[in-house]
């Protein structure tokens, strides 16, 4: 017997290590990036080895859906499990409530680490969602507006280094750069997206307003032209999966991903060249699907394993991310309205809630749409209801009837009387019920620091 006892003791050691190894949940987020920019999820042209790695080893959703297309209300969503009347955050500037809970805090109660880097200003620590966080990083430390995707996975895994102990850990990591000037990437890889002779001048976005202008005149953009601009956005979101597949590598070499729970999404996505449903070449004055669905994959391993290469048709939300992470992390799913992916990816979940969506500026003028004070701040511009397999658009300050469409990736017009009448009550029922919540007042450099990053009209 004695000599199976050296044996016995390295199987317990063994058992001991595979069960201290540490956990780690990482909440990944691309600014302004559609689902079709991730090639996983089928365009040609676009190019994201890394992120379509990830969806091979977990779980695609088809049909994710963001609740308006701005950076600090969209995340607000995510981490409180609330959608915009739920946390009073109607766009940037807007600090979220001290009263909305947020996931960062409750892990805090639960003996988690908490590390946050993003990429933009209006996710600076001030706006709140800081809440929680041992370490969060902001663009407040170099005093610029944004800082591109190397910078912060750079930051991301020095944050990782200088842990104080390994607590499980919770991450947050945003990248800015699929926004717009899309002149961050490296040229050697928007060469390769598009001809070096296509030049976007230093002053980018006001190449795109010029596309805007063109656009409102009822002056189409040719077909070369909304190529190149597609393929020079797609470089953006190329550069920044680069720098999340070394973000993953640099989890790996650490030794942080044998137990992880990785979820990639973004805020919102980016009108291109879709006239025909809006405003092109910006996001906030529309709620058309190029907006409003986002990528969303989670993949996970060892006490967060997920099946693999699974793609879900069924819709679901930023809203959910909160009580997901909460209930991988083995806690109370209290957070919000939320629901947790597992029962969806597991085939558990019942029949989606329907999912409501606004925009958040009429993308004409300051005073197009402007709320009463005494009203809901988003309450005249765009927005969306998506149920019942259609979604119904109504803009209330172009006075116009409401406009109904297929559930599916071209939103297609559809024809169906009583399902718009249906949908549009609900609507008016969400309405109804949003809370009397003006706009912050912004200070000087904070909208000066919105206005450069061409978020006021």
């Amino acid at each position: 017997m004695k000599p199976l006892l050296p044996l016995l003791c390295t199987l317990l050691v063994s058992c001991s290590l595979f069960r201290d190894e540490p956990k780690v949940i990482v909440l990944v987020t691309f600014d302004t990036t559609r689902a079709d920019a991730i090639s996983a999820y089928g365009d040609d042209n676009a190019s994201t080895p890394n992120l379509d790695a990830l969806a091979a080893r977990g779980v695609r959703f088809e049909m994710a859906l963001t609740p308006l297309p701005t950076t600090l209300g969209s995340h607000t969503s995510m981490m409180s499990g609330l959608d915009t009347h739920g946390h009073h955050v109607p766009r940037n500037g807007t600090p979220v409530p001290e009263s909305v809970p947020l996931l960062a805090e409750k892990l805090q109660a639960a003996g988690w680490d908490r590390i946050a880097v993003v990429g933009a200003m209006p996710l600076k620590a001030s706006m709140g969602l800081s809440r929680g966080f041992r370490a969060y990083l902001d663009t407040s430390l170099n005093e610029q507006p944004r800082r591109t995707a190397d910078q912060v996975t750079d930051d991301a895994l020095r944050a990782i280094d200088a842990r104080p102990d390994d607590s499980p850990l919770f991450l947050f990591v945003h990248y800015y750069d699929p926004h717009t000037p899309w002149i961050e990437a490296p040229q050697d890889i928007r060469d390769k997206f598009v001809s070096p002779d296509f030049k976007v001048p230093d002053k980018g976005r006001k190449s795109l307003k010029g596309l805007q202008a063109r656009s409102r005149k009822g002056q189409k953009i040719g077909r070369k032209l909304a190529r190149s601009m597609r393929k020079l956005y797609l470089a953006q979101v190329h550069w920044t999966d680069q720098e999340f597949g070394r973000l993953m590598d640099g989890l790996k070499t650490r030794g942080l991903m044998d137990n992880a729970l990785i979820i990639m999404t973004a805020d919102h996505g980016e009108m291109l060249s879709e006239s025909h449903l809006g405003q092109v070449y910006t996001h906030g004055p529309d709620v058309d699907l190029p907006v409003t669905r986002v990528p969303m994959i989670v993949a996970g391993s060892g006490d967060f394993q997920t099946p693999k290469n699974q793609v879900v048709s069924r819709r679901v939300r930023l809203q959910d991310i909160a009580n997901t992470i909460l209930g991988q992390a083995k806690l109370t799913q209290d957070l919000g309205t939320g629901e947790d992916l597992a029962t969806v990816w597991s085939g558990t979940a019942g029949p989606p809630p329907p999912h409501f969506a606004e925009a958040t500026r009429s993308g004409i003028s300051p005073l197009k749409g402007k709320a009463s004070p005494d009203e809901w701040a988003n309450a005249h511009y765009e927005r969306a209801i998506f149920d019942d397999e259609a979604m119904l658009v109504w803009t209330p300050w172009r006075k116009q009837p409401p406009s109904l469409f297929t559930l599916t990736a071209e939103q297609r017009p559809l024809d169906a009387p009583e399902k718009l009448t249906g949908l549009k009550a609900k609507l008016d029922d969400w309405d109804a019920r949003a809370p009397a919540k003006a706009p912050a007042v912004l200070d000087a450099k904070t909208e000066e620091a919105l206005r450069s990053l061409g978020y006021l009209e």
